[in-house]
């Protein structure tokens, strides 16, 4: 029991830690204003969106990847209590 308090404390704290991803999104954004902006004053805002859709989409995925970090810990639980219901 007490290797799953302890995995659960870990957990907890992972949570904390993979929340910090969402942070990514905000220096993302700023550059993707500023290269808009700039392409804007050449004419070349359409152009520009399409690369920036393919940051936006990779931006997502990367925040994802980090949230998926999550299942080390869900996964070492579950087989906690596995092994103690046997």
């Amino acid at each position: 029991m007490n290797k799953i308090y302890d995995l659960e404390l870990g957990y907890m704290h992972v949570k904390d830690i993979t929340k910090e991803a969402k942070g990514l999104s905000y220096p993302i954004v700023d550059i993707q204003v500023k290269l808009i902006s700039l392409a804007e004053t050449y004419n070349l805002e359409k152009e520009m969106e399409d690369y920036l859709d393919i940051v936006r989409d990779k931006a997502h995925k990367l925040e994802s990847a980090f949230f998926e970090c999550q299942a080390v810990f869900e996964d070492a639980i579950r087989e906690e209590v596995y092994k103690e219901d046997e």
